[in-house]
């Protein structure tokens, strides 16, 4: 049989939610009260474990609610040229475990969120690319390979957490320069591959997706498939660890008077901004003692 939630992510919930399933959601959130007992801008569950992955540079995988994505980092050296544009963050989303029925769709689905998940990196962020830079004419440059293996709702917002985790796990090895007899710039691997000489990035401005749902009245955070099924809009803001707001998404559903916009853009911050530092204390506990698996519990953000 084909799971229920994958149907929803693909076809949307108006050929499976009656309209009494509708209502009830509806009227439930008149009252403050959602589903699976949440408040309106409360979190799912969400698990974390790192070094999920072999032979790459970093991995992780995030479990929020029904909705599990796999994230890995490879990396290349690459010339940066006359510009400086070598240092660069690309990602591509897979949805996998899909009926074969899906065809086209998962594909487009593949394809939208990869698109999404790069715009957090379309504009240069100082402080990722000075972490990536080797010398004046040679960078990193990293690709985050992401797949969607569960499915039920807020699909973006947990394709950004997967690849933010999977970022911090990502150590890169030591390179030294040194200049050939032309004075051209070489590099080469130090001998001394031990944990300790891999530097980490520096991810303080890297945003995560927070997606803020309107169903009927009220907005609504971290919405799950049935939900978004009901959903009139859907916003999405893309916030880091300093509470600034570096892009914002409209994804589908009808427009948002400015008033809106400044409520759900503060609700975000707010909601992110929490989740962000929750999330970073935690990821930071599982790099530290090399565990691999912690709970985020919930928590009205």
């Amino acid at each position: 049989g084909v799971d229920r939630s994958q149907l929803a992510a693909l076809e949307g919930w108006s050929t499976l939610i009656s309209s009494c399933e509708r209502e009830f959601i509806v009227n439930g959130l008149d009252h403050g009260i959602r589903m699976d007992g949440r408040q309106r801008l409360e979190s799912r569950n969400i698990q974390l474990k790192v070094g999920t992955v072999p032979s790459c540079y970093g991995s992780a995988s995030v479990h929020c609610g029904g909705t599990k994505a796999i994230a890995s980092v490879q990396a290349e050296l690459s010339d940066t040229g006359a510009e400086g544009s070598g240092a660069s963050v690309e990602v591509s989303v897979t949805c996998s475990n899909m009926p074969s029925s899906a065809g086209r769709q998962a594909e487009d689905m593949s394809a939208a969120l990869t698109a999404d998940a790069n715009r957090i990196f379309a504009r240069p962020i100082p402080t990722l690319i000075k972490s990536l830079m080797v010398s004046d004419r040679h960078a990193w440059k990293l690709f985050v390979d992401v797949m969607l293996v569960e499915y039920d709702g807020c699909l973006l917002d947990v394709v950004s957490i997967a690849v933010w985790a999977a970022l911090s796990d990502t150590k890169l090895p030591t390179l030294s320069t040194f200049t050939n007899a032309d004075g051209s710039v070489g590099v080469e691997l130090s001998l001394e591959m031990e944990e300790k000489n891999k530097k980490p990035l520096d991810l303080s401005s890297v945003p995560t997706y927070v997606s803020i749902t309107q169903v009927g009245k009220h907005f609504i955070a971290d919405a799950t498939a049935i939900e978004e099924a009901c959903a009139g809009c859907r916003i999405s803001y893309a916030i880091n660890a300093r509470n600034e707001v570096c892009c914002i998404h409209k994804s589908e559903g009808r427009g948002l008077k400015p008033t809106q916009i400044v409520s759900t853009m503060g609700a975000a911050t707010q909601f992110g901004s929490n989740r962000m530092k929750f999330l970073d204390k935690k990821l930071q506990d599982l790099i530290d003692k090399d565990s691999g698996d912690d709970l985020l519990d919930r928590d009205v953000l």
